[in-house]
This record gives structure tokens, C-alpha cells and sequence, in this order.
């Protein structure tokens, strides 16, 4: 069993992904499912979730709505069919928040805040030390407590705290690593530390069970259920042709124009603008792309620039090299050429 803790800001920042093919939830409900992971929940999380999520949606729904009018306006009605409506997307992120509060309610050890977390609190903010150190992080001081006193208590091991919020509760210098003032807790617990969601799952991918198999499972009894009640309502097979829209809607042209030997300048405008609006894009892009023809286009847009990929940080055992999404598909292009391609 593998204990996590993801930070309030982990689970905002999951709505980005909803409805989408890469949905970190996905792997976290089949991970819970099969009693891979346990979540551990400070209920200060759930506090702080519930002061922003409407908020997180909003803007999400109101970013997507005018980068919708833009493709609209300049690649006109066809390239926006193609893409989730603002209406759809914000159903998906209602979908999105619904999942994640159905974690928090039933699948997650809730952790109180005692009067000695907020004593020890207290103290750590009157020695300005982390995660006091630029504002009141009474909040983030809570979350370290609560968790490493439950943890110590329950002797629990295999344990891992997931943050962006690297300002606060990491080094200065390496933000892979723990800030010094939390570094004897977390060595003493043996709490791995992660800073990037997606260096978690690459770090963790032969330790948890890959959630693939699972999706395409998950969508075979859907189209089951919909074929059953077809039997019974013909009306609904014309809903059959939409049982994938959260894939087709979003990526489906995306994928066309990567199989395109020499996509159009209509194309790598609208790509580019996709990878550039959103993560899960960027990622989702990285992952397919493989023509030679992109290297001259992503080359002068300063993707491979130096100062781009990112420092190795020291760690424990040497160093260690942060996760970089280009050097993806620079390995398929060694690999083409290589092979005389």
C-alpha cells in the first residue's frame, strides 16, 4: 500500500484535465479501486477546496471560452467543431469536481487539525521558519502536521506528499527537494517528496498498475449499457455516435494534423495554440508528434533553446534530471535518423 497526500493545489489544478484522455483522476480511482494507495486527506484541504473550486472552474471555463472564439474567428466553424464548446467543458469540469469530492467523502482518511498541530503551527511561524517564510502559511503548516503526526502515530511507510506549491515547502535552491527546516521529518518518515505530478507517475510507473486497460474496460460497459437500452429505446442509437466525445471533441484534429507529412500554416497555428493554452495539451502533443517536419517549426519557436531544458538538481544519490517534454520527440528524431529515416 503506497499513502498519498496530494496538496489542495494537486486537485485544483486536476480540473484542467477533465474530460480529457491523460485524466490523473482516472488512475487515481483505479488505483483506490484495486487498494493500490490510500489517500491521506488533511481536512484543511478540503477547506481550502472548498473556498476555490468554483472560482478554478470559472476561470477554466472562461480561458477555454475565449480561446474557443478565437479558433472560431480565424480557422472558422469546422476547426471549432472539433473542439469542446465552453457548455461542454464546463459540464466536464462540474463531471471533474464531482469525482474528486467523491474521493474526499469516500475513499480518503481524513486527517483533523488538534490543538497541538496548531500549537507546533504557532511556533514554527515565530521562528519564520518553513512554510512561514514569504506569507501566513498557516494553511500549509496544518497540512505538515497533520499528515507526519498521523504517519509517526500509524507507523505508516511508503508514504508521498505531492505539491506545486514549491515557494513554501521546498529547498531554495533545489525545489526537488524538501526545505531544510521539514528535511528531519520527512527522512525520519521516509516521505517522498514530489514537486511535478507527472515525475510521480514516471517514478512510480512500475510500482502502480498503468490505468489503460482499465479506461478501455470502463468505456466497453458504457457502450454496453447504451447498446442494452438501445434494444429497448431505438431512440437512443443516435447517441451512440457520441461516446467518446470527451477524446474526439478535444484531440481528434490534433492527432490528423500530427499524421500529416507537412501540415498546413492553418495547421501548426492552430496545434501550437493548443499545446500553448493548456498542460495536458502540451504533454498530449510531445507524447504523438513524430514527423521530421515539426523539428524546423518547433526549433524557431525557441522550444529546444537551452535555457529551456531544465538544470540538473542534486539530489540524495548525485543528481537527477527534471522531466522535459521536447526531449520526448528529440529521442523519436535520433532514433529516425538513425535508422537511416
Amino acid at each position: 500500500m503506497i499513502y498519498l497526500t496530494f496538496d489542495s493545489d494537486i486537485w485544483l489544478n486536476s480540473l484542467k484535465e477533465s474530460g480529457g484522455e491523460d485524466n490523473f483522476i482516472d488512475s487515481l480511482e483505479y488505483w483506490i479501486q484495486n487498494e493500490n494507495v490510500k489517500i491521506l486527506l488533511p481536512v484543511v484541504i478540503i477547506e481550502e477546496w472548498g473556498r476555490n473550486r468554483d472560482d478554478k472552474k470559472n476561470t477554466l471555463v472562461s480561458e477555454w471560452r475565449n480561446f474557443y472564439k478565437r479558433v472560431k474567428k480565424e480557422l472558422g466553424d469546422d476547426a471549432a467543431k472539433t473542439l469542446n464548446t465552453p457548455e461542454s467543458l464546463d459540464a466536464k469540469v462540474e463531471k471533474q469536481l464531482q469525482r474528486v469530492e467523491n474521493i474526499f467523502q469516500n475513499h480518503a482518511v481524513k486527517i483533523p487539525i488538534s490543538d497541538k498541530h496548531k500549537l507546533s503551527a504557532a511556533e514554527l511561524a515565530e521562528q519564520k521558519k518553513a512554510p512561514f517564510r514569504n506569507k501566513n502559511s498557516i494553511g500549509d503548516a496544518y497540512i505538515f502536521f497533520s499528515m507526519t503526526d498521523l504517519i509517526e502515530k500509524d507507523g505508516l511507510s511508503k508514504c508521498v506528499f505531492i505539491t506545486n506549491n514549491k515557494h513554501d515547502f521546498s529547498h531554495d535552491d533545489f525545489p526537488d527537494k524538501i526545505h531544510p527546516d521539514l528535511e528531519d521529518v520527512f527522512k525520519k518518515l521516509d516521505i517522498e517528496y514530489y514537486i511535478d505530478l507527472r515525475r510521480f507517475f514516471h517514478d512510480y510507473s512500475s510500482h502502480l498498475p498503468d490505468v489503460t486497460e482499465y479506461k478501455k474496460l470502463k468505456a466497453l460497459k458504457e457502450e454496453d449499457k447504451k447498446l442494452a437500452s438501445a434494444v429497448l429505446n431505438p431512440q437512443t442509437l443516435d447517441n451512440l455516435t457520441g461516446l467518446r466525445d470527451s477524446y474526439i471533441e478535444n484531440i481528434n484534429l490534433l492527432d490528423l494534423i500530427l499524421k500529416t507529412k507537412n501540415p498546413t500554416k492553418e495547421q501548426v497555428l492552430f496545434a501550437l495554440g493548443l499545446v500553448n493554452s493548456d498542460e495536458s495539451y502540451k504533454q498530449y502533443f510531445f507524447k504523438k508528434v513524430e514527423s521530421s517536419a515539426w523539428y524546423k517549426i518547433l526549433k524557431e519557436q525557441g522550444v529546444f533553446n537551452p535555457e529551456n531544458n531544465p538544470s540538473p538538481i542534486q539530489v540524495k544519490e548525485g543528481f537527477q534530471i527534471p522531466f522535459w517534454e521536447p526531449l520526448v520527440y528529440l529521442e523519436k528524431i535520433s532514433s529516425q535518423i538513425k535508422a537511416g529515416n
